[in-house]
């Protein structure tokens, strides 16, 4: 009934979209320790985000994504950075909500839109572009990435130089979603630069953005594969001093981060190249669980034992020596 109801629905999604932008730009957004901190963000907001999935689930794309379109088109350039913001956050929930059938064929215009959003002078607009290209990346997964590489990835790129942390930490995140694919060619061309950037954000003194940059070179290897052999001896080496050099001890969860990059890039590149490096990412890997095991804090550990079964994997027989030595934990996490 609802359907055929199209002023009603236009109506709702005004509205909806209107409580969407009801966000405040508090102070504490900008300096908070987590890109997914919602700071400024009103019970308004929170319920528009929450509906405007059901609503577009409900009624489907054929007849809410027309609509919708024309109800955010004057959001997207609009003077309030507020607008600005609700756009690309609407086009997210809205995107969850229909189908990948209906909607994959009508994003050329709302893609430009977002890839605009992240050159906005306004960080919270880039936030939430970034944010918004996380969910196309995974909702709409691999066929996204295959339409939109060209435009995509160097945008996220030019990203990744923005000033704000959290800007930065969500660019390197979003780039992390829209990584994972089963088909790598894609990344090749743009391998050089994103590798190049993101070592330059593990340096950053922003844990965020760290572990974020951390994450994504992670995922980049893992879909590289073969083709990330090329960046081996640059990327390996700066790990390495990276967890000589950096206070980890605060941090353990930086620290296992680090180490499941370094056993992602050593899969990557196979056996032969990563034997000589594999035996001291154990030891800092045996530390660790220890560290951990002493702390009583055990969040860590996913990452690490992770890192454990992809060097097993890549090692094979060669893994064989440490196995008496992760198995305590392994036992332990079981318990």
């Amino acid at each position: 009934m609802m359907k055929r109801l199209l002023s009603f629905i236009s109506r709702c999604l005004m509205v909806l979209v209107n409580l969407l932008a009801d966000t405040n730009d508090d102070p504490g957004w900008h300096s908070a320790e987590t890109k997914y901190d919602s700071t400024g963000t009103t019970s308004n907001h929170s319920f528009s985000v929450h509906f405007l999935e059901r609503f577009s689930r409900a009624l489907g794309g054929k007849s809410f994504v027309p609509i919708a379109k024309e109800q955010l088109s004057s959001y997207w350039d609009a003077p309030e950075w507020e607008k600005r913001h609700a756009a690309p956050f609407a086009l997210a929930q809205i995107a969850k909500g229909c189908s990948k059938q209906v909607m994959i064929k009508d994003l050329e215009q709302p893609v430009k839109k977002v890839l605009n959003c992240l050159q906005d002078p306004h960080p919270r607009v880039r936030w939430a572009a970034c944010c918004a290209i996380d969910r196309l990346s995974t909702v709409y997964h691999p066929d996204f990435q295959e339409q939109y590489h060209n435009q995509v990835v160097p945008a996220l790129a030019a990203t990744m130089d923005h000033v704000h942390p959290r800007v930065q930490a969500s660019a390197a995140g979003a780039l992390s979603f829209f990584c994972v694919s089963n088909k790598s060619d894609f990344l090749i061309p743009y391998l050089d630069g994103i590798v190049n950037k993101l070592l330059v954000l593990v340096q950053n003194g922003k844990q965020m953005v760290q572990q974020e940059a951390l994450y994504a070179l992670s995922r980049i290897t893992e879909s590289a594969k073969e083709y990330f052999r090329t960046y081996y001896d640059t990327v390996m080496p700066q790990l390495k001093a990276f967890l000589r050099n950096a206070d980890l001890t605060s941090d353990l969860i930086l620290r296992a981060r680090a180490i499941e990059c370094m056993s992602c890039v050593g899969s990557a590149v196979g056996r032969e190249k990563f034997r000589e490096d594999a035996e001291q990412v154990i030891k800092v890997i045996m530390l660790s669980l220890q560290g951990i095991q002493t702390k009583g804090d055990d969040s860590p550990t996913e990452y690490l034992l992770r890192a454990c079964a992809a060097i097993c994997d890549c090692l094979g027989q060669d893994f064989l020596p440490y196995i008496h030595k992760v198995m305590p934990f392994y036992s332990m996490c079981s318990t």
